[in-house]
C-alpha cells in the first residue's frame, strides 16, 4: 500500500479536508478542517490532525502516523489494511485482534 497517497475532500465553499493514507500531514496546506477565509479564496487551517489511540486488551493503539527524519511515530499505517476513496475517503485497520473502519 501507498501511505503516500494523498486524499481530499472539498465542499462549494472552498473548505476542504486533505491529508495522506497514513493520516501523516505530507504537506503545510494537510489538515482535517482547512477553511476558506475570504473571498480571495485564502485558507487557514483550523484542525491539522486528530491523534487517535484506542485500548485493546491493556495494549494501546495508534491508527495515525508522523514522518519524523530517519523515523514514523506513532507508526498506525501498519494497521492499515484498506483504503477506498470512492466516494469519500474511507479507512479499514486490521490485526489479529481487531478490525477498525473510519469513515
Amino acid at each position: 500500500m501507498d501511505y503516500n497517497y494523498e486524499w481530499i475532500i472539498a465542499n462549494k465553499n472552498a473548505s476542504y479536508s486533505s491529508s495522506s493514507a497514513s493520516f501523516a500531514n505530507l504537506r503545510t496546506y494537510h489538515g482535517i478542517f482547512v477553511k476558506n477565509i475570504n473571498e480571495n479564496y485564502d485558507r487557514m487551517v483550523m484542525l491539522s490532525k486528530f491523534f487517535e489511540e484506542f485500548e485493546f486488551n491493556s495494549d494501546r493503539i495508534n491508527l495515525d502516523s508522523n514522518y519524523y527524519p530517519g523515523t514514523v511515530f506513532p507508526d498506525g499505517r501498519k494497521y492499515l489494511s484498506d483504503l477506498n476513496d470512492d466516494p469519500y475517503p474511507q479507512f479499514v485497520y486490521s490485526s489479529q485482534n481487531f478490525k477498525i473502519k473510519k469513515a
